[in-house]
């Protein structure tokens, strides 16, 4: 009987030990993620090898368009395109 009250007794420290363990690390993963809020490069940033270059010669394309509506939409058709 003293080994089951010993087995019992530990089994709840344990537990209770080890989810206070995951909570602890829940919040520190939390708190690590919402600190993460600005963008690591700006919006002037060169984003290529070619931005440079088409910045000096004028032309660099504009990175957003906004359609009637007022939604910025990535500009990928002015990007992509074969420059002459």
């Amino acid at each position: 009987m003293t080994n089951n009250a010993q087995t019992k007794a530990g089994g709840g420290a344990a537990l209770g030990a080890r989810s206070l363990l995951a909570l602890t690390l829940c919040l520190l993963a939390c708190s690590g993620l919402s600190a993460c809020k600005r963008s690591a490069l700006r919006a002037d940033d060169e984003r290529t090898q070619f931005s440079r270059y088409d910045r000096t010669r004028n032309e660099d394309s504009t990175p957003f368009i906004e359609d009637e509506f007022g939604r910025r939409t990535p500009n990928l058709r002015a990007r992509l395109l074969v420059k002459d």
